[in-house]
């Protein structure tokens, strides 16, 4: 039987072929092992499992000021906290009516009630306060 050499494999091409056979077979073994690999991997669901919502979450008003903007800085100097963004008005803390504050308001930390007598009027967003 002659042997021939086929990428380090050596086969044989006696009788009726047997390296054409042979082929045939380390191809199917090749087949076999890589779907016993690669078809037991887990399949990712097409839409992620629902995320419930945590019990903190309320639609209660908040015990502080809200705005209908960003707030981009705050400063506290005592019991007061001046605030600097891009909003147009705030809503009293707990709920209520808004009120116009154009970029920058101050209300109390204890109460989280807005400083009615400070009402500056900038006339861009505020980026930075200093204190």
């Amino acid at each position: 039987m002659e042997l021939q050499n086929h990428g380090g494999l050596l086969i044989g091409q006696g009788r009726r072929g047997m390296g054409v056979r042979l082929w045939a077979v380390l191809t199917a073994v090749i087949v076999v092992a890589s779907g016993l690999t690669f078809g037991n991997a887990p399949k990712a669901s097409a839409w992620p499992a629902e995320i419930p919502h945590p019990p903190t979450v309320s639609a209660d008003g908040l015990p502080t000021v809200q705005v209908n903007g960003v707030v981009w800085a705050q400063a506290i100097v005592g019991d007061t906290v001046y605030v600097g963004g891009s909003f147009t008005q705030a809503q009293p803390a707990g709920g209520g009516t808004a009120v116009a504050r154009n970029n920058m308001l101050a209300y109390n930390i204890v109460t989280g009630n807005l400083i009615t007598s400070f009402a500056p009027n900038p006339n861009a967003q505020v980026r930075t306060i200093t204190a």
